[in-house]
């Protein structure tokens, strides 16, 4: 512009700096606008993204509130199966032996049948126990983890004839009861699916503790899971759910030789 009007053409020079002074605003304008979209997006993302967390947040905590009702419905029907269901049988039990006796004299046959009467209580009686068992755990407070875990192996080696067992890396002690129960549910779930859906004649349990993490695996002989079972089945979302109350890394594979792992891997730093 300053060359224009010092070859004297100042219409060129003046039109060139309105032209200038034209873009300039018009630039200026468009910056703004860009800036205040680009500072209305990043309110958005923020609004979004703090929204996302209290969203996360009061899930986790919807979470762990179901977990712990579920629980403590779980005792209850445990201890109601115990003492309740369990007492009643026992003593429809003994009243049917009382029976038999009277009748034993009177009328054989008749005493023979209520001796299938007995012993058809007296198998519902174990069915209850096992039940109540499975539901109500005390030993898993009182003793601690190993404890629980070798129990579950007994108890499915005697209630399915299935060999069953367990194996620590040592003494391991989990002082978070949470943590604790968790892993115990997960094994037991672990268990009855290999016996009731893998078809096991093996079943082993181990725990195993280092400086950063705690492991729990059960492994089984079984058919396998297929490939696209790694996500199928209530079993194994009720296991991944219990997994990730804790923060635990929850993994199924297939095993080589045939048959299914079940690991669970928590963090001790976290």
């Amino acid at each position: 512009m300053i060359s224009d009007i010092v070859a004297g053409i100042p219409t060129v020079g003046v039109w060139n700096l309105a032209m200038g002074g034209a873009a300039y605003v018009l630039f200026t304008i468009l910056l703004h606008k860009l800036r205040t979209v680009l500072r209305d997006l990043d309110q958005r993302v923020r609004d979004r993204t703090l929204a996302l967390r209290r969203e996360i947040a009061e899930r986790e905590r919807l979470d762990k509130e179901i977990a712990e009702v579920g629980d403590r419905e779980r005792l209850r029907l445990g201890q109601e199966l115990h003492d309740g269901l369990c007492q009643h049988l026992t003593g429809t039990a003994l009243t049917a032996q009382t029976l038999r006796e009277r009748l034993a004299v009177r009328s054989p046959a008749e005493a023979a049948q209520v001796d299938q009467v007995v012993r058809y209580i007296e198998q519902g009686i174990d069915m209850s126990r096992n039940l109540a068992r499975g539901l109500f755990s005390p030993e898993l407070e009182a003793d601690g983890l190993m404890v629980a875990l070798h129990g579950l192996a007994e108890n499915i080696t005697e209630r399915f004839r299935v060999p069953c067992v367990f194996d620590s890396d040592g003494v391991v002690n989990v002082r978070d009861a949470k943590v604790a129960n968790q892993l115990y549910r997960i094994a037991q779930e672990a268990v009855m699916n290999a016996v009731k859906h893998a078809e096991a004649t093996r079943i082993d349990i181990s725990l195993a503790e280092t400086e950063q993490d705690l492991t729990l695996e059960v492994s089984d002989d079984g058919v396998g899971l297929s490939e696209h079972s790694e996500h199928e089945g209530l079993g194994l979302r009720l296991m991944a759910h219990g997994a990730a109350l804790v923060g635990a890394d929850f993994k199924v594979r297939r095993r080589a030789d045939g048959g299914t792992t079940v690991q669970c891997k928590v963090n001790l730093n976290d």
